[in-house]
C-alpha cells in the first residue's frame, strides 16, 4: 500500500525481485535480467546491486486507465 502511495504522489515506483531460491547470488542475477528488461523499455532505473534492496523506477508516471 505505501508504494502504491508513494507512486501516486509522484514517487518513484520501487519494483521487488527475488529468483526464489532463498540465494542472494540468484536474486541478484534476477535484478540484473529484471533491470536490463526495463531499460530496454525505456524504463530509468535506480539500483545499488544488492539482493536485499528494490529496483527503483524513477521518472515513474501512474497513469489510471479505464
Amino acid at each position: 500500500g505505501q508504494d502504491l502511495e508513494r507512486v501516486l504522489e509522484g514517487g518513484p515506483l520501487l519494483f521487488a525481485f527475488g529468483a526464489g531460491k532463498g540465494d542472494a547470488k540468484a536474486d541478484v542475477k534476477a535484478g540484473k535480467i529484471i533491470q536490463k528488461a526495463l531499460e530496454s523499455q525505456g524504463f530509468k532505473i535506480k539500483w545499488n546491486g544488492a539482493s536485499d534492496t528494490r529496483l527503483e523506477i524513477t521518472k515513474f508516471k501512474w497513469q489510471k486507465r479505464r
